[in-house]
């Protein structure tokens, strides 16, 4: 059985604490990943100045791309430009404070998923001990979120958009969940 291909696409603007944090839970996979990251136009802090002071496992097929504008909140036009820059059948997009456990990891490239689905991700928080679905923070082909149109741009610099890409996608597309055992969300609580 072969693993699934999957690329985690997040995006970063300014939040040095969280690329670190994220960096060294990068670096426990121990499997091979695809990581795209986009750097949403940061002034302050860029991720590459972030990246220069570390270094990545060999487990990381890591890419890095940056919004040379600073045109205010763009997470979602880095997160469409993450997925047509992806090369994996599956996508996984999660926030910057959002963190992955390894074991999640291995049961997403080797769990039998439906390439006609997209997942939503339901996670018991450690050290909170009750599940979430993270709104927007979740598992697609590639290929369903680009025929989708994926983001509407036009919401471009607000913060809002994720509630209308997933209710057209549940118009359209069968939507699954998915049980994360270690998911966490860094400094939320």
């Amino acid at each position: 059985m072969s693993r699934n291909n999957i690329t985690i696409i997040q995006t970063y603007y300014n939040e040095r604490f969280y690329l670190e944090t994220q960096i060294e839970r990068w670096n426990n996979f121990t499997t091979p990943v695809n990581i795209i990251l986009i750097d949403d136009g940061s002034q302050i802090e860029p991720a590459l100045n972030v990246l220069r002071e570390h270094k990545l496992n060999d487990n990381i097929n890591f890419s890095l791309y940056r919004v040379t504008e600073d045109i205010g909140f763009n997470s979602h036009g880095c997160r469409n430009l993450g997925a047509r820059l992806a090369q994996s059948n599956w996508l996984l997009f999660l926030d910057i404070d959002y963190t992955l456990q390894p074991s999640d990891l291995n049961r997403l490239q080797e769990e039998s998923l439906d390439l006609n689905s997209w997942y939503e991700l339901n996670a018991k928080f450690q050290g909170r001990g009750d599940t979430y679905m993270a709104l927007n923070q979740f598992l697609i082909p590639r290929k369903i979120f680009l025929d989708s149109g994926g983001y509407d741009e036009s919401f471009v610099p607000f913060h809002h958009g994720d509630r209308e890409l997933l209710s057209h996608l549940e118009k359209r597309v069968s939507k699954k969940q998915f049980r994360l055992v270690g998911f966490d969300v860094s400094t939320w609580w």
